[in-house]
């Protein structure tokens, strides 16, 4: 058992730092001058390509959270003071965060600074730590359902979610029609996440992942179709549109499910001490990594111009995941017990 466990939770923190990776690159992708500029086709599919199979991560975090929280081998339910808890331990190193990077944005004032925990409005991806809030106050109500419903019940629940927050994302794209409005159920974007919340806890139920080589598949068709459907709509287009690569999007799912079902796969255990040293910095990677890119791209020009995006991408991801890290365990050891910075 105990031995299980631990693997449970090596395959955990594995996904979260696969899961940040998929995050940087995504981020380093938006941020160059590839998917903007389709003059040069070479260099904007390759851009693409790792822009899209890299939309896995926001789902892969939210699923690998209910894991966390939600799914116990022996049915424990989780109280309101569990849920604010984990918020309140939070809240100081939002606010430090947002105050930062709103400095780098020339935007400080005190106004700002007493709004931005009601509303993260252009602070790029600190968007992400207030939804999972919303879902950590829904967790309590979360929990008791999962422990006492049966697997059809919550496939029942995932039904739902999926006509009206995941196939909602192509009716709003093609037809003009937000049904999830209409029917007042999953009815904006935010709530959906709870789909992949209650994903998570149903996965976890089967006691063997699926197959490799239907993780592989599930990724591999999500991958193409989520690749056709982006470089299609952008034909003729000018500028980028990334809409049906919404995170609820049945195309993202399949690659989310894919990622989340191979790392379950794995054993873990050869990399032990390099996923346990690391693990624990994912969270202020997250916080770091935008201003690191922020840096490369005003400071030091490196916005792609002048190299292949095929290497260029993966070469700045890994340099800001690198530094981000280092910072990362500087700023760890300068608040030792405290939270303050994550």
């Amino acid at each position: 058992m105990k031995s299980q466990q631990k693997n449970r939770f090596l395959f955990v923190d594995a996904g979260k730092l696969i899961g940040i990776s998929g995050v940087i690159v995504l981020h380093s992708c938006l941020g160059s001058y590839y998917l903007w500029s389709k003059s040069d086709s070479f260099n904007y599919f390759f851009c693409l390509l790792f822009y899209t199979a890299s939309r896995f991560c926001v789902p892969l975090f939210v699923m690998l959270s209910a894991v966390t929280i939600i799914w116990r081998k022996y049915p424990t339910d989780i109280t309101p003071s569990d849920s604010l808890t984990r918020i309140i331990k939070m809240l100081l190193p939002v606010c430090v965060w947002s105050i930062f990077y709103m400095s780098l944005s020339s935007s400080l004032s005190l106004e700002k600074v007493v709004s931005i925990i009601y509303a993260p409005q252009g602070l790029v991806h600190l968007w992400f730590i207030y939804m999972l809030w919303g879902l950590y106050i829904l967790s309590p109500i979360v929990s008791y359902i999962v422990n006492r419903c049966n697997r059809g019940g919550l496939l029942y629940f995932i039904a739902i979610w999926f006509v009206f927050s995941s196939i909602n994302t192509y009716s709003q794209i093609l037809f003009g029609a937000d049904v999830g409005m209409y029917f007042g159920i999953f009815s904006n974007y935010q709530s959906g996440f709870l789909g992949y919340y209650i994903i998570g806890v149903y996965l976890m139920m089967r006691e063997r992942p699926l197959e490799r080589g239907i993780s592989i598949s599930l990724f591999a068709i999500g991958f193409i179709l989520s690749y056709a459907l982006v470089y299609f709509d952008n034909v003729g287009q000018d500028g980028f549109n990334d809409r049906f690569l919404n995170f609820l999007a049945p195309n993202v799912l399949l690659m989310s499910v894919g990622v989340f079902e191979f790392i379950r796969s794995i054993n873990w255990s050869q990399n032990f001490k390099f996923i346990t040293l690391c693990s624990p910095l994912v969270i202020g990677v997250y916080y770091i990594h935008e201003s690191i890119l922020k840096i490369l791209r005003e400071f030091c020009g490196l916005v792609g111009y002048g190299y292949d995006s095929w290497y260029f991408i993966p070469i700045i991801s890994f340099a800001v995941f690198t530094i981000s890290v280092i910072i990362s365990m500087v700023l760890r050891l300068a608040q030792g017990k405290r939270t303050i910075f994550f």
